[in-house]
């Protein structure tokens, strides 16, 4: 079974290997900042990269036991077109390059309202409310409570 050209356990494949060429590059720059800054990045991005292996694996098992049945050749998410996760990955690392020349919170909010204009069928004004809400939340938790200095570019 195929869709638009690629069947959708090499585009799995494909995107764990994305994951896992991303999340080191990520890890390298992680490395980059001190101790205290970089343990809970580093953390995570490690439990990303066991995820994306394990994931990888287990397609790449049912593939050489022909264990694929055609319900797992359709996609998981058939609501999300192909394009809309293409555009994911480029805001994100366009994301990530800006955060330290605009700054943490500022590329946070647009980065949040645009992944909920983009994904939610609520108004917008609420989009909006709850990026903010949810930036203002990181705000208070980082900045505020736990004192952890995050990247400030032109912006707070």
């Amino acid at each position: 079974m195929r869709s638009r050209g690629i069947q959708y356990y090499k585009l799995e494949l494909l995107l764990c290997g994305l994951a896992l060429v991303i999340a080191g590059l990520l890890i390298m720059e992680a490395l980059k900042y001190p101790v205290e800054a970089y343990i809970f990045p580093v953390a995570v991005l490690s439990i990303g990269i066991v995820a994306s292996i394990g994931q990888g694996a287990i397609v790449t098992w049912k593939v050489l036991k022909n264990k694929f049945e055609e319900h797992d050749l359709q996609s998981p998410m058939e609501e999300i077109p192909l394009i809309k996760m293409l555009i994911i990955i480029v805001v994100f690392l366009a994301y990530l390059f800006l955060i330290p020349r605009i700054g943490f919170f500022v590329m946070t909010w647009i980065f949040l309202n645009f992944l909920l204009i983009l994904f939610q069928k609520s108004p917008i004004y609420v989009n909006l409310a709850l990026g903010t809400s949810l930036t203002v939340a990181m705000y208070l938790l980082f900045s505020l409570f736990l004192r952890v200095p995050l990247p400030r570019g032109l912006f707070i």
